[in-house]
Order: C-alpha cells, then structure tokens, then sequence
C-alpha cells in the first residue's frame, strides 16, 4: 500500500494550499473538531490581469488568527472525534494518526511559527493545508486499522482467554526484546521513561505502540492460520495460460561472442596494431586457447576475462559491420580478420538464437510459479473480503478499494 510520506506535511504546511480548493464535509459520527478560522471569515479576491498579475488575498480585520494552543487544543479534539465505527464500536482519530504523532506536531509547531510573519489569509491556508494532510494520513491507514480490528476480533472469538493470554505473553516479551531496543536507538533514549517522554513528544506512547505490534502479528497470524492453501496450477492451466500470453514468450533474435581487438590510435600505429592481430591468429590456428589469446593480445574491455561479450540483440551495437558478421557468420568458427574502427578484430559467434517464441517445455515451470504466485497472493485478498463484507463498517470517509494484506 502505498504510504503518505510525513515529511510531506512539512513541506505542504510552508508552501501553502493555493492549489487546494476542495472542503471536506463534516463527520457524521460525532461533533466535528472545532475549526479554529471558519471559511467566511477569509475574503479572497483575486485580480487575474491579462498581464499576469498575481492573486490577491485579503483577511477581513475581524479575523482571529488561531494561536499554538488553539492549533494543539483543535488537535486533541480531532483525536477524540469518531472517524468510523465497527459493528457499532468507535474507531478514534488517535488510532490512526498516533503513529504520524511526530511529524504531525511538528507541523503544528511550525505553522504556529507563522503567525506573525505572514499574511492571514497565507496563514489560514497554512492551517487548511495541515487538515487536507491530516485527512490524507487517515483516508491511506483507516481500512488496514479496521481490517486488523475485525481479524483480532475473530482471533478472540475462535480461541480460548488462556490461549489469547499466551500469544499476548509471547509477543510483548518479543516486543521488549526486539522492538524496544530499536525505538530507544532510534530516539536516542537510555531508560524507558527517557523513551517515554520522547513518545509523549510525538502523541503517543510505549503502550501504544506495543499494542499496534502485537495487533499487527496478531492478524497476521490469524489470516494466515485460516485461509486455505490454494491449489496449485494443472497443466491445463499452464498450456491455456501459455495460448492466451503468448506475446510474454515472444524473444528477439540475440548473439552472444568473444572477441580479440588490437587497436591503433593513429595511422602510424595501424602496421603495428596488425601485426599483432596476425600473431593472435596465428596462435588460433595452432591450437592455443581462444581466451589466453585474447587476454595475452587483446585490448578489448573484457580481454581480462577471455574477450567474452554478453548477449546482444540487432540494432544494439554502434559498429554496424561487427554487428552483421556475428549474426551471419556460423556458431563455433572462429571469423578471419577485419578491419573495423581503428583497431583489428578476430571474432567467434558462441551462441546465437533466431527471433521467435519461447517454447512451452522451456516456460511451462515460469507460468506454474506465476499462476501460483497469483492465488497465493489472492487468497488473503479474497479473505480479508469476505470478513470486511460480513461487518457494519460506516465512516465519514471513503472506504472504497481493495482489502489491503
């Protein structure tokens, strides 16, 4: 799933929200956190001359400009609005943006900052800005945190308080022994009350966020614990998938060579550069090995490793000449010598293959993997659907998509 950077409301909040211009309604769960500027009380004019001049914005002089508390005091509320329920259970503002406390804060903090520096109206927008962010952040995480509500749900339904109180027992003890130590690194804290007071700092907390770990696991577990292993792939689906795809198989035609160059950097030098090559042939047709040759004559790039080249397709190679002779001359024949751009060359064709399809008895394992890969990919997609479409899920915001995993 794709996540919404923190660091994004920084930037956002500093910019503005001049390209914004959509309002969120408000929840129907619970009173709406309390705007702190309502809209009515920004006038925009705008004075859009043929000349390019740019926006105006005013503030009407009874405008009251939200302070750092008001900001923090509108956070707090907005923690405790509803943003959902579950089967008749509230899900709070705080359980979803807990985890972008720090980031969230700060931005506060820096809007706050501006009060007194810019324009209201640029202020307000800052403000609008920080909420469309914040909205953002729960629209991306809210079904994931619902998904994970309904799976622990299933998890203490199916199983024994003793059983539960096991699992709990064994994950906060790995959550002590590996998380833990990763938090304190991560915030420079030596003690869990330093680290405690650092969390207070970002809006959340060690309980908390060990109760996001476990929960996490927890569902994990539990999905993969009751969805079904999918069958795996029957031949006949394998030759299907191979009719119905067949462009996916379909390879161009490719060569793949070694080489022994002998280059010349200037005219007078091109005798020498050819008397050298003459002797690496000559060597060739004694019997010596094509890679010693080249790595004792050569001054080709790969002469170090025997003068072996990778694959190549047409139309790929800056030397034209040098790319029609090796899909021309025969596999294993070592070619004459030619001239090519200032240097000398004696080449051999290793492997070359035609353009065309890749044969069924080549791909037929690579489709099975794929088709397998797929249901095992789907099967908790298709789980997670079905526990979803079996709750009463309501919420102010969009819920719509698909079952994340």
């Amino acid at each position: 799933m794709r996540r919404v950077i923190p660091g994004i409301l920084f930037a956002l909040c500093l910019m503005g929200c001049n390209a914004i211009k959509k309002k969120y309604d408000n929840p129907v769960f619970a009173a709406a956190p309390r705007r702190i500027a309502d809209a009515e009380d920004v006038q925009v004019a705008e004075k859009a001359a043929e000349d390019g001049k740019e926006e105006i914005l005013t503030v009407a002089a009874t405008t009251s400009l939200p302070t750092a508390e008001e900001l923090e005091a509108e956070s707090i509320e907005f923690n405790s609005s509803v943003v959902a329920t579950v089967n008749g259970a509230p899900v709070f503002g705080s359980e979803i943006v807990e985890r972008y406390g720090g980031p969230l804060q700060q931005a506060r903090q820096k809007i706050a900052e501006q009060r007194d520096v810019l324009p209201p109206a640029k202020y307000l927008q800052m403000i609008e800005q920080y909420r469309v962010s914040r909205d953002q952040i729960v629209r991306q995480d809210l079904r994931s945190h619902i998904e994970r509500r309904l799976l622990i749900e299933l998890l203490k339904a199916d199983m024994k308080a003793e059983q539960i109180k096991q699992i709990e027992t064994q994950l906060e003890k790995q959550f002590e022994e590996a998380e833990l130590p990763k938090l304190k690194r991560e915030l420079k804290a030596s003690t869990k009350p330093e680290l405690e007071q650092e969390l207070r700092k970002r809006d959340t907390s060690i309980a908390t966020i060990r109760n996001s770990f476990m929960s996490n696991i927890m569902a994990i577990q539990y999905v993969r614990a009751n969805i079904p292993r999918p069958d795996p792939a029957t031949r006949q689906e394998i030759v299907d998938y191979y009719r119905e795809h067949r462009s996916e198989f379909e390879i161009e035609a490719r060569v793949r060579w070694r080489q022994i160059q002998c280059m010349y950097a200037r005219p007078a030098a091109r005798g020498e550069a050819e008397k050298k090559i003459r002797t690496a042939r000559g060597e060739l047709q004694r019997g010596q090995p094509f890679e010693a040759v080249a790595r004792k004559y050569s001054e080709d790039p790969f002469a170090k490793t025997g003068g072996n080249w990778d694959w190549i397709t047409p139309g790929s190679m800056a030397d034209k000449d040098l790319e029609n002779r090796l899909f021309e001359l025969p596999v294993g024949e070592v070619s004459g010598i030619f001239e090519g751009k200032d240097s000398f060359l004696v080449v051999e064709v290793l492997e070359r293959e035609e353009a065309g399809v890749r044969k069924f008895a080549e791909v037929q394992n690579e489709i099975k993997d794929k088709i397998d890969k797929e249901r095992q990919a789907e099967a908790p997609r298709e789980f997670l659907k079905k526990v979803w479409d079996s709750a009463v899920i309501e919420s102010r915001y969009d819920l719509q998509g698909s079952p994340q995993q």
